[in-house]
């Protein structure tokens, strides 16, 4: 009989970029970049200057140009987040007064030493993309203001469903929210929990969502026609599939905490 050695070496390794190991996202929004293919992740208005809007590389947002661009004591507003899974699905808003932040007196905001978009405490900042109907897995990284752990906050929006729908205190609402996200396998920080019952947190977490059917998502998070129940906090990462990602779930999140360091 032969023996038959394998060289460990010979392998390649597993890609540090998300959507290159777990490919098929249909949009994927972050200030890292998720994919090798990735350039630009995010255009930003300067409330002073002319011209008053450009784009920024991942690296960028955090070496300094961005805040170069902004200006000593002047604030930074999102009006692109650019869908980095190569469906160009890109998040935008082009009203100005609900626009999420990036820069604050003119240095990048930070949630755990990494930059992140912050929505305004009054829930109305939010961030449209072309509707999906076919949801099927969410994973997102974010955390609520401290003040605002009972008011409305959803992780996702709908024109016209609300299946996302947030409770009083808790991620998911008991009764509102569609039955296919509330009972599918969902998890805080790699850890199944049951959002209808868990209370929201002020500390950053990773949720992840896997649904027993298909759910419809259109904002980042505003809830059909009513401002005031979009996510009060700060959002780093929002990745969406069409597809069933139970399999992948633990390597997902596993790469989404090696970068955030959440748990």
């Amino acid at each position: 009989m032969s023996i038959i050695y394998i060289n460990p070496y010979s392998f390649p390794a597993a890609s540090s970029f998300l959507l290159d190991a777990y490919p098929g996202a249909a949009a994927a929004y972050s200030l890292r970049n998720l994919s090798s293919a990735t350039t630009n992740v995010v255009r930003v208005r300067r409330s002073s200057g002319s011209p008053s809007e450009a784009d920024f590389t991942a690296a960028q947002v955090t070496n300094g140009e961005l805040e170069t661009f902004v200006g000593a004591g002047n604030n930074g507003f999102v009006t692109t987040w650019y869908d980095q899974s190569g469906n160009a699905n890109n998040a935008t808003q082009t009203t100005t007064s609900v626009q999420p932040q990036i820069v604050s007196g003119g240095a990048v905001i930070l949630l755990n030493g990494k930059a992140c978009l912050q929505y305004n405490t009054s829930g109305t900042a939010n961030l449209f993309f072309t509707r999906l109907t076919t949801v099927r897995s969410v994973f997102e990284v974010l955390n609520i203001n401290s003040g605002q752990l009972t008011a409305l906050s959803f992780l996702l929006g709908d024109s016209t469903n609300y299946d996302y729908h947030g409770g009083s205190s808790t991620w998911l609402d008991p009764g509102i929210a569609a039955a296919v996200v509330r009972n599918g396998s969902n998890r805080i920080n790699n850890e199944i929990e049951t959002l209808t019952t868990t209370n929201r947190v002020s500390s950053q977490v990773l949720i992840s969502m896997i649904h027993t059917g298909n759910a419809a998502a259109g904002r980042i998070s505003e809830d059909r026609t009513s401002p005031g129940r979009s996510i009060r906090g700060n959002m780093q990462e929002v990745i969406i599939y069409t597809t069933d990602q139970t399999a992948n779930v633990a390597g997902i999140n596993g790469n989404i905490n090696a970068h955030y360091t959440i748990y």
